[in-house]
Order: structure tokens, then C-alpha cells, then sequence
């Protein structure tokens, strides 16, 4: 029988229900991670009870999974959802198991954030706070955002 503390995608799934019941995720949120998570997971034809979650390859899992029939069930604009949803799940679960159950270590592993430098110019220096993991589309909507800060050429004269 799966146990929350085994490391096993039946674990992972076990998981996922504490931290909906808990209250760290909420249920939509849950379901939709539970969701890619079976469907990923369980197109390999492995029982999830012997998918070890500590070892496992997300990128190798998510082109497994791309190439079977269980990808056909899932509309072309969901894919990106579905591998997101089971990346920040996997996180989740292995920093939760990293920490010995901290309830709050799961929480972080997901969303922590890292201070990247950057220099604009001479002497002057930015800092970008942005998540570890970052998507394409995320980076998309973030260059577009700084793009939308930036003053004409013509309007400075290159002191900012």
C-alpha cells in the first residue's frame, strides 16, 4: 500500500491531496496537478507505485508521454499546463521529502525566487528577482514588460 512518505508517484498523489487538504494548495490547483500527474506518470504502463519520484527524469517522462496515445487526450493548448503542472508537482513533493515533511518546504520549493544582477549600463546595475524555474511564456511576458518600461532613445540623453 502507498504510503505520502514513499517517494513513489502514488506517493506523489497521496501528497497532493494532503497539501489540498491542508490548505497549501488549493483544490482547483490540486486536481489540476493530480490530474497531469496520472496522466503523465501512468502513460509509461508502470504501476505509479513503482515510479520512484526522487530519480525520476520529468524531461524524459514529458517525451514519453508526448509520443503515447494518452498525449492525444489532451488539447495542443493544455500541453504546456499539463508539463508545468507535473514539473512544479515533482518540486513540490521532493523538496517536501528533502525536509522531512516540513509542510512549509513544500510550499517554497515551488515558488522560490533568485536575485539575478544586471548590468544596464556604466554604473548602474539592476537586480531581477524571478523564479527558478522559468517558462518560455513567462519570459516572453517578462521581456515584453520591460520592454513596455523603456523610455525612447530620442527622449534621453543617456542618463537614464
Amino acid at each position: 500500500m502507498p504510503s505520502v512518505e514513499d517517494g513513489t508517484a502514488a506517493g506523489l498523489l497521496l501528497f497532493l491531496d494532503r497539501q489540498m487538504l491542508d490548505r497549501s494548495i488549493d483544490m482547483s490547483t490540486g486536481r489540476a496537478y493530480r490530474t497531469a500527474v496520472r496522466r503523465i506518470l501512468g502513460s509509461s504502463g508502470t504501476a505509479l507505485e513503482r515510479i520512484d519520484v526522487r530519480s525520476l527524469d520529468v524531461d524524459e517522462a514529458w517525451r514519453h508521454f508526448r509520443t503515447s496515445e494518452a498525449a492525444l487526450t489532451v488539447g495542443p493548448a493544455s500541453l504546456p499546463s499539463y508539463r508545468a503542472r507535473l514539473r512544479k508537482s515533482v518540486v513540490r513533493y521532493r523538496n517536501w521529502l528533502d525536509h522531512d515533511g516540513d509542510p512549509k518546504a513544500a510550499r517554497v520549493a515551488g515558488d522560490r525566487l533568485i536575485d539575478y544582477p544586471f548590468p544596464v549600463r556604466d554604473g548602474v546595475q539592476a537586480s531581477l528577482r524571478l523564479p527558478a524555474r522559468l517558462s518560455d511564456s513567462e519570459a516572453a511576458r517578462l521581456a515584453a514588460f520591460v520592454q513596455a518600461l523603456a523610455l525612447r532613445s530620442d527622449a534621453t540623453d543617456g542618463d537614464g
